[in-house]
């Protein structure tokens, strides 16, 4: 076996592992770099769905909002309606009861004009009466006196009549004459005492018309005046309701950058590789007998190597 061959199949291995290694180096980079584009494709799809989500919230809030406000405009409106319902009722019910507390007060000053009337006029006619029964005693008294003296008269003519001369006679006048004046103070006291009756019945009269006149007017219904008018109703207040906040930049956040991507080193590994095979070539050609026998074997082993990087694909 020449001797060239045992130090080819060494390098010729070496080579072949590094063009292994650098090509396993390829694919892994190569599959690392795909899945940091999908990664890097997705974070770009996530920003930009979670800017539209965030839009779709912010249009969404903004609508809630603007039904808050008509809600409440609505809602304001009707409170307000049904208020001035309710005054208006109130304002009727108020009305009817001062025409009926003002009827009620006329009617009371109606009864108690009449009942004064009505006192005045029987206290009259009492008074009247009381006057009439004293004109009548006085009257009645006057034809008693008159009847006492003619009787007087009467009883002296008849005992001068008699002819009758002396005390006895003087006696009997006299005694007639006592039992006149006697009988004379009597009307007399009896009408003082018919006009003091009078005058107690009048001021009975008048003190019965005062209390009636008193009592009529306690009875009488105080003037009512003008009942109070409910205030007029205010307004509803409408809540303020504050737009939704619309998403800026700083909410979106910053866009994604593309991951690293990392180079292909594969070429350094093939490089280093072919590097030690060709310091393993130079080492063997040294040891070989003859510069000639060294230099073809050293092409040879230079040919295998590019041949074997040929067939690995570099």
């Amino acid at each position: 076996m020449a001797a060239w061959v045992l130090p080819a199949i060494s390098i010729a291995s070496s080579v072949i592992g590094g063009i292994s290694k650098a090509n396993a180096q390829r694919k892994a980079t190569a599959a690392k770099n795909r899945h940091q584009k999908r990664a890097d494709k997705f974070q770009r799809k996530a920003w930009r769905y979670s800017k539209e989500k965030l839009k779709g919230q912010y249009e969404y809030l903004k609508e809630g909002v603007q039904t808050k406000r008509e809600n409440a405009a609505m809602a304001a409106a009707y409170k307000d309606e049904l208020n001035w319902q309710k005054w208006n009722y109130d304002l009727m019910i108020r009305q009817s009861e001062q025409e009926g507390l003002n009827a009620q007060y006329e009617r009371s000053e109606q009864l108690y004009n009449e009942q004064i009337d009505f006192n005045s006029e029987a206290a009259r006619i009492a008074s009247e009466k009381e006057y009439r029964r004293y004109q009548d005693a006085a009257i009645s008294k006057a034809f008693e006196a008159e009847d006492l003296q003619l009787q007087s008269l009467l009883k002296t003519d008849a005992i001068k009549a008699k002819g009758a001369v002396g005390r006895s006679t003087a006696k009997s006048v006299q005694s007639m004459l006592a039992s006149q004046g006697r009988n004379s103070v009597i009307l007399a006291e009896s009408l003082t005492s018919a006009k003091r009756d009078l005058v107690s019945t009048l001021e009975s009269i008048a003190n019965d018309q005062e209390g009636a006149d008193m009592q009529a007017f306690a009875n009488k219904m105080l003037k009512p005046g003008i009942l109070p008018i409910r205030p007029m109703p205010i307004r509803t207040p409408i809540p303020i309701f504050q737009d939704p906040k619309k998403p800026t930049k700083y909410d979106y956040g910053p866009k994604p950058i593309p991951g690293f991507q990392a180079p292909d080193t594969s070429g350094a590994t093939l490089v280093q590789t072919g590097m030690g095979a060709l310091s393993g070539i130079l080492g063997a050609s040294a040891g070989m007998a003859g510069v000639e026998a060294g230099a073809t074997w050293s092409e040879k082993a230079m040919a295998g190597l590019q041949g074997a990087g040929k067939a690995m694909g570099y």
